[in-house]
């Protein structure tokens, strides 16, 4: 449960950036071979994923520690770090498995947060 309105604010936040990928994933298409033959469907959903990884650094480490089981917080700044200091070398396919199957994880656990 969050306890800070700074820690709700980041969920909403996080939560808007998962609607985000899932609006573009719906408008360009949910096949892999259609994302990677897209820059720009690739560049709009790396936006987003950074933005989510950096919002994740601003979580309180009282909130981390205690949804870590669910969430892998440590993980997704990784991510972040990777998409922004290697963005070159990013693996579409790894991406791709992240916002089929972590992104709407990830939505579900923010909804259940914000208790909507």
């Amino acid at each position: 449960m969050i306890e800070t309105e700074k820690d709700k604010r980041i969920i909403e936040h996080i939560r808007s950036h998962c609607n985000k990928i899932s609006k573009t994933k719906e408008r360009f298409g949910s096949e892999l071979s259609v994302f990677e033959s897209d820059s720009d469907y690739i560049d709009s959903v790396l936006m987003n994923l950074s933005q989510i990884g950096e919002l994740a650094k601003l979580l309180s480490e009282d909130y981390v520690r205690s949804t870590s089981s669910s969430i892998p917080w440590k993980q997704i700044r990784g991510l972040r770090n990777v998409i922004i200091h290697d963005y070159n070398n990013v693996e579409t396919e790894s991406i791709w498995n992240t916002i089929t199957d972590d992104i709407p994880k990830l939505k579900e656990f923010c909804d259940a947060e914000l208790g909507s």
